[in-house]
């Protein structure tokens, strides 16, 4: 379960968190552009969901070694776009740090160190394991398995709220992120 929230989830869990940073240069733009936010946030959405699709189409290679990799890889799959990004890039709203794109990506950790950062790995991995767990313990791994599907998808259906949920916090923080993405 672990390996398939990697796998699956590595682009969002990575990239997600940094969502506005990566835009902190022309963030001033960003908020002056026709684009409504809600648009830019839905398409930050499809693109972890496209980045999560890929890694779990070419993770299917796995089903070779055993076929019950790919219902693993699926419900993490499932927990990885439909919750994971969620969190991901409501994280980001509270993400005020400025990363320099200029400087380089290679050893470049600017923004992404912190107890914030911490906290927000610590929350998109041991979700779907507390979700799993108590099933393990019962001796119901894959109603366990199951179950973090469930839970995934219904953060899926749910998305469009999301969305709205996550644009109004948004609003509320864009002065902070504004002052944060300034300094340098």
């Amino acid at each position: 379960l672990f390996a398939g929230l990697l796998i699956t989830g590595m682009f969002i869990i990575g990239f997600g968190r940094f969502t506005f940073a990566w835009q902190s240069g022309s963030f001033d733009g960003l908020l002056s552009s026709n684009l409504p936010m809600s648009e830019y946030i839905r398409e930050k959405f499809m693109l972890y969901t496209a980045a999560a699709t890929i890694a779990f189409v070419l993770s299917t290679l796995y089903g070779f070694i055993d076929q019950r990799i790919v219902v693993l890889q699926a419900a993490t799959f499932l927990y990885n776009i439909g919750v994971n990004s969620v969190v991901s890039i409501w994280a980001s709203t509270f993400n005020y740090k400025r990363i320099d794109l200029s400087k380089g990506n290679s050893f470049n950790y600017e923004g992404s160190s912190g107890t914030a950062n911490f906290v927000y790995i610590l929350i998109a991995m041991a979700g779907p394991l507390a979700i799993f767990l108590p099933f393990q313990f019962l001796h119901q791994p894959w109603t366990g398995v199951a179950a973090v599907a469930v839970v995934g998808l219904m953060g899926l259906l749910g998305r469009f709220w999301w969305v709205d949920l996550i644009t109004k916090g948004f609003y509320k923080r864009k002065y902070l992120m504004l002052q944060g993405f300034r300094e340098k």
